[in-house]
């Protein structure tokens, strides 16, 4: 059995130092000759998914923009509403 698993080792090894041509990652796949091929899905994968943080960054900063005005805009509105109190007399009662 040791011999068998040696023997598989040592072929495996030789398959993966022969002189074959090898496929290129995904990274250069998506190259042509003339430079990027914009119609590979991965380019376009890798651009989504490098925006993709400043998306949800710009969502979380104009949602906490959003309320930070609108707490706002209620402080002035509360400060500048005409406070009417009556008494029993005012009211006519």
């Amino acid at each position: 059995m040791r011999a068998v698993t040696h023997a598989l080792g040592w072929a495996f090894a030789g398959l993966g130092i022969s002189p074959t041509e090898a496929l290129a990652c995904l990274a250069c796949i998506g190259w042509g000759k003339d430079g990027p091929v914009w119609s590979s899905g991965f380019i376009w994968s890798t651009l989504f998914l490098m925006g993709t943080p400043f998306i949800l960054a710009g969502l979380l900063g104009g949602w906490l923009y959003h309320l930070h005005r609108r707490a706002e805009k209620s402080r002035r509105g509360a400060e500048m509403a005409p406070r009417l109190v009556l008494n029993q007399k005012e009211s006519g009662q």
